[in-house]
């Protein structure tokens, strides 16, 4: 179904749709969404194999694990092969797809093959401030957490921190995110795969993607970056923030949007626990400025929409309009 696939791989809420999205606008490549998601795609014959993949309560797959569900990974394959058919009409050259899923990622690189493995690295905080300005984590935390819990000792001995010392749902999702980004740095050697930074996409796009794109052997042009430009860095009638997978945002926001919307306490707690255990990650006061006061101010009326919005149910921008 294709002659070369490329795969996009990152952390939860780490910005993969977003390169996946970039990507997309390659005259080269063919981009196919989280095939792993059967939500987010019509229904194939393989759809209930790739939803019990989905579901199947192993926080660690590697690539061993083919052998040992062999029809899952079939299933997988042969789903996004019939996607790859009904999206784009017959085989392609050059498939991009993007799942982020790091403690799976062997087990997936085992099935497709990918001729290019590209990983994208986010500040945990970025992550954290993703989770909550969409209330993830009651939908997300609760099963991810279990999981992890069940197998971190088998899967990433090399972690040092204990998760029982994550007690707080903020303490969990910098522990997950940090615990990935240390899983990464062990199997991407292995597997081959280019590890990029999100923050430094966003804050050089052109140079970036760029240099990405000579890479992966594609024309880069001025028609390319007047396609990519909308993306990266849009204007101000351009930006469109709403919904839980966002593309086109301020650099600065979307980089780093958290040092002005994660309220005080959360980011105090988030500081504390990522100092207490020397997590290599700068923070505003540790290697990075200090907030300024209209950041702050910023993040205490953030705080406050975003609460009116979990309350009542609403995606939290719509709770805007009532403030």
């Amino acid at each position: 179904m294709w002659k070369r696939l490329i795969l996009v791989a990152g952390l939860r809420r780490g910005g993969t749709t977003w390169v996946g999205k970039v990507l997309e606008q390659a005259q080269e490549a063919a981009y196919l969404f989280e095939p792993d998601a059967p939500a987010a795609h019509p229904e194939t014959p393989y759809t209930g194999t790739v939803t019990a993949l989905r579901e199947l309560p192993r926080w660690w797959l590697g690539a061993e694990d083919v052998e040992r569900y062999p029809e899952l990974a079939e299933g997988l394959r042969l789903h996004t092969e019939q996607l790859c058919v009904r999206a784009f009409g017959g085989p392609v050259d050059t498939l991009v797809i993007k799942i982020p899923q790091t403690e799976r990622l062997p087990f997936l690189a085992r099935i497709f093959e990918p001729d290019v493995l590209i990983y994208i690295r986010r500040h945990p905080f970025g992550v954290l401030n993703s989770y909550d300005e969409h209330g993830l984590y009651r939908a997300w935390l609760g099963r991810e957490w279990s999981l992890f819990l069940g197998e971190h000792e088998q899967a990433l001995p090399e972690l040092e921190i204990a998760p029982r010392a994550a007690r707080h749902y903020v303490e969990k999702v910098l522990l997950l995110a940090h615990a990935r980004l240390v899983l990464s740095e062990r199997i991407l050697p292995v597997l081959g795969g280019l590890s990029l930074q999100y923050e430094d996409l966003c804050l050089a796009p052109e140079q970036q993607f760029r240099a990405l794109f000579g890479h992966l052997g594609w024309h880069w042009g001025e028609e390319v970056w007047s396609r990519l430009r909308p993306l990266v860095d849009p204007a101000p009638e351009e930006i469109e923030t709403r919904g839980l997978f966002s593309t086109r945002k301020p650099s600065a926001d979307r980089a780093f949007g958290w040092r002005r919307e994660l309220a005080p306490h959360l980011l105090r707690r988030a500081s504390r626990f990522t100092a207490h255990h020397a997590l290599p990650y700068a923070l505003p006061g540790r290697g990075m400025p200090r907030r300024f006061l209209r950041e702050h101010f910023h993040s205490l009326q953030m705080y406050r929409w975003r609460r009116a919005a979990y309350v009542r149910e609403w995606g939290w921008r719509e709770a805007v309009k009532w403030f």
